[in-house]
């Protein structure tokens, strides 16, 4: 007897799968702040910094001109080839003509996040790459102090057949290797989460901090941390709605602290939650979708940092509909509170508290 031909589950589907979302007690407002460190009553769409990776065209500083085209509030950049074990010098020209143009647009560093090569593996397990990638690490930091940036995003790494316990700790004794090179400077690495496939750390925001805990006590200050929207929801954090965010932001700050995430990277993604692929797709358009970017876009853990898109474009297009989103949340959130802030004068209720100035005046 022939079985019964099962259907399909098409992508289409599978998002509309819903699983029921367990509720998270709301924060006081002083609990928020200690978080956090910042008051969300007092955030506004200009807090929030969106960008996205900008080409170079093989000269540094025009990152800078391409950042602007596209109406950026923030970077990134690679500041050599990503795809190649060598690392390109720069020439002086290229370095005075960039740290000009940064002055000129008045962009603090802050909001530049230059990502590293793709083939840096701290966790590698395999002493020759292992030793290449501290290198490779160097060469970058050293690149990105003379560029007078202040970080150098890099993914952990994978650890092949080591134990999870093992690869961390390579991990971390690669991060040592590289900051012991002077040639780094001050420069921050700055730890990026992944979507968690096969051996790759980062899937659990638990590897990040693990890691930065086995890292030598005197360059822990210098290990700092990246979300992405994309590896964290395909990893098993749910950012697709306002509940799924706020319950990943403060996961994320209790375990790596809300200071020492300085960036995120926006992007959608292709494939449901908990797929473990890392698949970008442009925002609203995945399986985050329009409600988890809304979100994501009015707070706390998001604002005042670089916020850069890494999808097909078009960029203008995509970081005009996120300031979209932030306006709105602005306006919508004025609203709520005005409407808590409802007294009463002379027995009567006064719906807008301007009116009180006006009768007062």
């Amino acid at each position: 007897m022939k079985r019964p031909k099962i259907k399909d589950t098409t992508l289409d589907d599978m998002f509309k799968i819903v699983k029921p979302e367990k509720k998270i007690q709301p924060l006081t407002k002083e609990e928020e702040i200690a978080l956090y460190h910042v008051d969300r009553d007092k955030l506004c769409a200009c807090d929030f910094f969106p960008g996205a990776h900008v080409a170079t065209e093989g000269v540094k500083s025009q990152a800078i001109d391409n950042a602007i085209a596209i109406g950026a509030y923030s970077f990134a950049l690679f500041l050599t080839s990503a795809r190649r074990w060598a690392v390109s010098k720069p020439s002086d020209s290229d370095l005075q003509t960039f740290k000009e143009k940064l002055q000129k647009m008045k962009m603090d560093p802050k909001f530049i996040l230059p990502h590293a090569g793709y083939f840096v593996n701290f966790a590698s397990p395999d002493s020759v790459k292992r030793g290449k990638s501290v290198t490779r690490m160097i060469l970058e930091m050293e690149l990105a102090h003379k560029f007078g940036l202040k970080y150098l995003n890099v993914h952990p790494g994978a650890g092949m057949k080591q134990t999870r316990t093992e690869s961390i700790s390579t991990a971390a004794k690669s991060i040592n290797e590289v900051f012991q090179d002077k040639r780094t400077g001050d420069v921050a690495i700055v730890l990026e989460c992944t979507a968690g496939a096969g051996s790759v750390l980062g899937g659990k925001l638990e590897d990040l901090a693990d890691i930065k805990t086995r890292v030598d006590p005197k360059f822990q200050d210098r290990v700092l941390f990246c979300l992405d929207t994309c590896h964290a929801h395909s990893a098993g954090y749910d950012l697709s709605s306002k509940t799924g965010v706020e319950r990943y932001c403060r996961q994320a700050a209790t375990l790596l602290g809300a200071d020492c995430i300085i960036g995120w990277h926006f992007n959608d993604s292709k494939t449901p939650c908990d797929s473990h692929k890392d698949r970008h797709e442009n925002i609203s358009r995945g399986s985050i979708g329009e409600a988890g970017f809304r979100a994501l876009m009015f707070h706390p853990l998001t604002s005042n940092r670089p916020l850069i898109l890494e999808t097909v474009g078009p960029y203008d297009e995509e970081i005009e509909l996120l300031m979209k989103y932030a306006k709105e949340a602005e306006e919508s959130h004025v609203k709520d509170d005005t409407k808590d802030k409802k007294v009463k004068i002379k027995g009567e209720l006064i719906e807008n508290p301007e009116q009180l100035e006006d009768e007062q005046s």
